[in-house]
């Protein structure tokens, strides 16, 4: 009788039928949680002559903020590295007359949300 299961439970398989059944499973809160964490844009401002702060509006849901910059040379530096807690941060250093684009990206644990408009600032 279990052999007989499990060959049903394969033909199942092979035909689509579990396919069918993905949309269901994908509906649940996991895709909802991920869908309703979208980043906001930042807002930068030179704050000396070598650093950008940034802040931006909270995320409901977020525990944390990746931020990530384009533009110039090197990669991102001061309070704005790995997991930001709060809702700013400063960049540094910057290098003077460079453009860079900010964006913001909400986490909630193990959930990445989508990352906001880039806002540009040239320090």
């Amino acid at each position: 009788m279990r052999s007989g299961i499990v060959a049903i439970a394969a033909a199942l398989v092979l035909t689509g039928t579990s396919a069918a059944a993905w949309p269901l499973a994908a509906a649940g809160s996991a895709k909802a949680k991920a869908g309703a964490l979208v980043g906001n844009q930042p807002t930068p401002a030179k704050s000396d002559a070598i650093t950008v702060a940034l802040s931006w509006a909270a995320t409901p849901g977020a525990s944390g903020y990746t931020i990530q910059r384009s533009g110039g040379v090197g990669s991102i530096g001061g309070t704005c590295t790995g997991t930001v807690i709060g809702t700013s941060c400063s960049d540094s250093p910057v290098v003077p007359l460079t453009t860079y684009s900010y964006t913001v990206t909400p986490i909630a644990g193990t959930w990445t949300g989508t990352a906001s408009a880039p806002r540009s600032i040239t320090a």
